[in-house]
């Protein structure tokens, strides 16, 4: 079985996030406290479904989190 690494999940949403022009502060607002993106972004906490979700219809990817994902191997 394969499993999602969240540094690179991180990664993937830091860029998104910066693609998007949000600070970390704006894109986690009305999702989750801002501590809690840093913190998904420096790969130290995997982020649950429902934050991944949000986080990907605020950044605009599909929600299915392929995009997130995409570049694991």
């Amino acid at each position: 079985m394969k499993y999602l690494n969240p540094k690179l999940i991180g990664d993937k949403i830091k860029e998104l996030r910066i693609n998007a022009g949000y600070s970390q502060r704006e894109l986690a607002d009305g999702i989750c406290p801002q501590a809690q993106i840093s913190k998904i972004e420096r790969g130290s906490v995997f982020p649950i479904a429902n934050t991944l979700f949000h986080i990907s219809e605020k950044v605009g990817v599909d929600p299915t989190f392929s995009t997130l994902v995409q570049h694991q191997n």
